[in-house]
């Protein structure tokens, strides 16, 4: 004799054996794969290709400025660096952030000097320079998708590719895919038209008399560097754009 059926209202008097009995109860169960209806569709601005201005990391003499109109297809991280103070003084300079050297050497020639995919430097002055002065700076491609172009994206490296590194909408993207990693994502991006990008300044000065921490707020964004005691207002300077600089293909 099998075991009869067990309802979950009521136990049925045909139980007459002791025992314990169950069942599962499938009413309420999924019988297929889970689905993310969620979906976003993002309007703003997208980034055209730019080089921002060169960053110096210390030394002797800041006179090195970046131009030139970007033509390459992948973000550059430059760094310039003065390897010899000869007459006139000579510089090496990397595309990767300093992991390899292009060149070594380059004399300083006073004029625009080519370094990649059109990038630019300008020296103000071919001699007086010390052996590792050095400065920084980004050049960012021109995006992969056209205005008004609605686009798919699955995650924030892909949104900087298609709509430009630190654009509203590659900002926008990060913030909706850090709330929802399974959100169901597109972009319609527009030209930035007449916008003016925002600029300001911060002045560093005097000297840090405790270690601790500096912070800054851009745009609600908290950037915070470490200070140690004795620190130059040089050297905070430079920890602060270095930290600036690294949240613009981010933020």
């Amino acid at each position: 004799m099998g075991s009869p059926n067990i309802s979950f209202d009521e136990i049925p008097s045909s139980i007459r054996k002791p025992g314990k009995y169950f069942e599962f109860n499938k009413e309420l169960a999924v019988n297929t794969l889970p689905q993310n209806l969620q979906e976003l569709v993002i309007l703003g601005q997208r980034l055209a290709k730019y080089i921002e201005p060169a960053r110096w990391q210390g030394g002797t003499l800041n006179d090195c400025s970046s131009g030139g109109t970007f033509t390459g297809d992948v973000k550059e991280d430059i760094i310039v660096e003065i390897d010899a103070a000869n007459t006139p003084d000579t510089f090496k300079w990397s595309k990767d952030g300093g992991a390899t050297w292009e060149a070594e050497t380059v004399d300083i020639t006073g004029a625009a000097q080519t370094l990649d995919n059109g990038i630019t430097i300008t020296f103000g002055a071919t001699a007086g320079h010390a052996v590792g002065d050095q400065w920084k700076f980004g050049a960012w491609p021109e995006p992969t998708v056209a205005k008004e172009v609605p686009t798919q994206v699955f995650s924030t490296d892909e949104a900087a590719v298609k709509f430009g590194y630190g654009s509203l909408v590659h900002l926008m993207a990060i913030a909706a895919l850090n709330a929802n990693n399974y959100l169901q994502l597109s972009i319609c991006a527009l030209d930035d038209g007449a916008g003016v990008a925002a600029a300001g300044t911060i002045t560093i000065a005097g000297t840090v008399t405790v270690s601790g921490s500096l912070a800054v707020y851009i745009a609600n964004k908290k950037i915070e560097v470490g200070v140690t005691k004795d620190d130059t207002a040089a050297a905070v300077a430079i920890a602060l754009q270095n930290e600036i600089a690294k949240h613009l293909d981010i933020l």
